[in-house]
This record gives structure tokens, sequence and C-alpha cells, in this order.
């Protein structure tokens, strides 16, 4: 109910009170209660989209959540995608992390023709430096395990893959 959604939201970090937990069960499922009586229920799934909504837009909001950050205006890195599948290939232009940049974190990804499954293989470019918070976005973006942003962010691992549930992540030095 609205109670547990902001006690919840607020043990992780969050500034709700009650009227914006309300707000954001309605937006979830509008066919909860009026809006005067949201008191229906989420289920796991749904919490946990909006939570990786919620972080990634900390992540872009300088002064708020629990990372803090300050704006730089440099790019020191960006990210080329490509998606494919046995019929298609789609390569977008390196995604630099001024105005598009958030376009690309909320968006998804596009489909492409044919049957068969598509794969999304993510580059970020860091031979300028690696670029924290774009790394931190992409993670709660794809939902990447501590430990592989762990050897992303240490000097010293070796070029590994490494398998995470659907994931794999490529770290090259």
């Amino acid at each position: 109910d609205i109670n547990e959604l902001q006690k919840a939201l607020v043990w992780l970090g969050f500034k709700v009170d009650e009227d914006a937990a309300k707000k954001i069960m309605l937006q979830l499922d509008p066919n909860i209660g009026s809006a005067g009586d949201a008191t229906g229920q989420i289920d796991s799934n749904l919490f946990e989209h909006m939570l990786k909504w919620m972080r990634l837009a900390e992540l872009f909001t300088p002064s708020a959540g629990m990372f803090q950050w300050k704006p730089t205006g440099e790019d020191r890195c960006s990210i080329t995608v490509c998606d494919y599948n046995t019929e298609a290939c789609h390569v977008s232009e390196p995604c630099h992390f001024d105005g598009d940049g958030q376009h690309f974190f909320f968006s998804s990804r596009p489909r492409l023709p044919g049957r068969s499954r598509s794969v999304r293989w993510v580059h970020l470019e860091a031979a300028q430096g690696l670029d924290r918070l774009a790394l931190f976005r992409l993670a709660v973006k794809y939902n990447l395990h501590p430990l592989s942003i762990n050897d992303v962010l240490d000097n010293r691992t070796a070029t590994k893959l490494d398998r995470y549930g659907s994931n794999y992540v490529v770290s090259v030095d």
C-alpha cells in the first residue's frame, strides 16, 4: 500500500512523503484506487522497475540522492551501441553525455527486423579517462553486477570476460 511504498523508498534513501508515494503509485498503475484513495498494491517486478528509473533519474540530478556530483561540462568518454541479430545490425553514433545522454539512458532498444532475438553491445570509450558517472548510469540501466563494476574501476584488473546472469561484461585494458 501507499504507506509501505513510502517507508520502503525512505529506507532506500529517497526523500518521499506520503503524497509523493501516492503520486508514484498512481503513475505506476492509474487503476489503483482513485486519486484520493490510492490503496492498491504493486508487484515486486514493477517495484524493481520503478526503483531502477528513480536511481537513474538521481544520476542525472547533481544534488539529489545518495550519489552527489557536480557537473563539469566536459565529455570524458562516449558510448557507442550496437544492436544486432541474424537479420540486421544498427550501430549508433557515439553518444556524449550532454542533452542526448538522457535520451539513451531512458529510452528502450529499437526493434530490429526479423524474428531472431537481438543482442546489445555497449562500448564505453575511456581512452581519455573513465567517467565513473557514466559507468554508474550504465550499471543502473542494465542491472550490472557490482563485481563487474569494481573490476572496471580497479586499474589492476587484467583483460577478462565475466558472465552475470544474462549480461556479459568484457573489461579490456
